[in-house]
């Protein structure tokens, strides 16, 4: 048994409280079934926490020498809020996440807050005064990295109408609402700078990859952020970066009727090409009715990069899809830049996503109340930011070697990261 279980009383306790954090278990109620007192919980979870993250570690290593093949990959981000700390200042503290997924076997490579936590928003602002970053530019600042108070003031000098989830100008202040502050405990990052950092992160953990295929949400910076950490694998032509879009909002009873729209169209394509595979019928229908087939490839990529284009045959989880396609240079042929088309997809980035939200109760969205305006509170929300990075990487624990799938097997063990299911008691005595 390892030091950290050897200082704990109740140990025993340590996979209850595990499998009670991801089954959205809100932490007054675990003390309540285990009978835990509340810093007894906090100190388990800061233990687990850290087995997690020695856990990971240690079979992530593997990667960047493993014969992983061509890889397709699919980021996305997703908010959230942190209850406000004090009733003096009722705004919340609101940040992202960005995390990416593998297509082919639903491993989530990589979940990063927008967050620092090696020191506070206040230490960060008395650095940037100390070594005069207020006077530079923001890309020659030492500190260009944190948000400071003065970020802070700046972007609420911005209009309201101009807020933006990303900022494309990067000479220009980041968006902030008046409804949001600045975190106490941690400091928070700039999101380009975040989008960069998560990047080169997976540069190193692939590596060894064939050839990656990136499907990104729309979220402005995303392409930048990745063309300029694989810039090598973009000049050898080992690389694809698409954007995907499709309609959020529409019912359920709308998502089948545009399911039953594509399968008929699939039947079409069949029927109209019944001399090839039907995979191959679906694409050159696809080519012949949007006419990519009818122009030359500098103008198809060129198409593709500007306005992308609205592919037919959808599943469920993404009606109306629409993909922007950066990196068509004329090479392929129609075929191969259709089969990239279909491939692009955020279903299992937004799946994960899905599951934190349903899972951890600290991370659900916060609903709304009429007479708060803008400002949301939740009953079960984390009052600390630290607890955010603390559960994402718990979840992602679980939901990469412990939770099994319709197949079952877990996402390590499709990428060849486990043998077999990983137990609670693997990581929790994890040395």
């Amino acid at each position: 048994m390892s030091k950290g279980h050897a200082r704990q009383r109740t140990s025993h306790e340590n996979k209850t409280v595990f499998q009670l954090l991801v089954a959205k278990v809100a932490l007054a109620r675990i003390a309540q079934v285990t009978g835990l007192h509340p810093k007894t919980v906090y100190d388990k979870i800061d233990f687990i926490h850290g087995q997690c993250v020695k856990f990971v570690a240690d079979r992530e290593r593997r990667l960047p020498e493993m014969r992983l093949g061509d890889m397709r990959l699919a980021t996305d981000m997703q908010d959230y809020m942190v209850n406000w700390p004090t009733k003096e200042m009722r705004k919340t503290i609101q940040f992202r996440a960005i995390a990416t997924s593998c297509l082919s076997t639903g491993y989530v490579l990589a979940c990063h807050p927008q967050l620092d936590l090696r020191m506070t928003t206040l230490e960060v602002h008395e650095l940037v005064e100390e070594c005069g970053d207020l006077l530079r530019k923001p890309a020659f600042r030492e500190f260009a990295r944190l948000w400071n108070f003065e970020d802070y003031a700046r972007a609420m000098q911005l209009p309201s109408y101009t807020f933006g989830p990303t900022r494309e100008d990067q000479e220009a202040p980041e968006h902030m609402t008046s409804d949001r502050q600045l975190p106490r405990q941690g400091a928070m990052v700039h999101i380009d700078y975040l989008m960069i950092g998560h990047f080169k992160y997976l540069r190193h953990l692939l590596g060894s990859a064939d050839h990656v295929y990136f499907s990104l949400d729309a979220d402005p910076g995303l392409p930048t952020a990745v063309l300029a950490t694989w810039v090598d694998r973009a000049i050898a032509k080992k690389i694809d970066v698409a954007v995907m879009s499709f309609d959020k909002g529409v019912t359920i009873d709308e998502k089948n009727r545009r399911v039953l729209e594509a399968a008929k169209l699939r039947a079409l394509a069949e029927e109209a090409y019944p001399h090839l595979h039907p995979f191959k019928a679906w694409l050159t229908y696809f080519l012949v009715t949007s006419g990519l087939d009818q122009i030359s490839r500098t103008e198809r990529g060129e198409r593709l990069r500007k306005k992308g284009i609205e592919y037919p045959f959808i599943n469920k989880s993404e009606p109306g899809k629409r993909v922007v396609l950066y990196t068509d240079d004329g090479r392929r042929t129609g075929i191969e830049i259709a089969t990239i088309l279909h491939d692009t997809s955020l279903h299992q980035v937004d799946r994960f996503f899905m599951q934190v939200r349903r899972s951890i109760a600290g991370l659900e969205r916060a609903p709304s109340y009429p007479r708060r305006a803008s400002r949301k509170w939740y009953l079960y929300g984390f009052y600390s930011p630290d607890m955010v990075e603390k559960m994402l990487v718990i979840f992602r624990t679980y939901f990469n070697y412990i939770a099994k799938g319709k197949d079952g097997k877990t996402p390590a063990m499709r990428l060849g990261l486990a043998k077999g299911a990983v137990r609670f008691e693997d990581v929790l005595y994890f040395e």
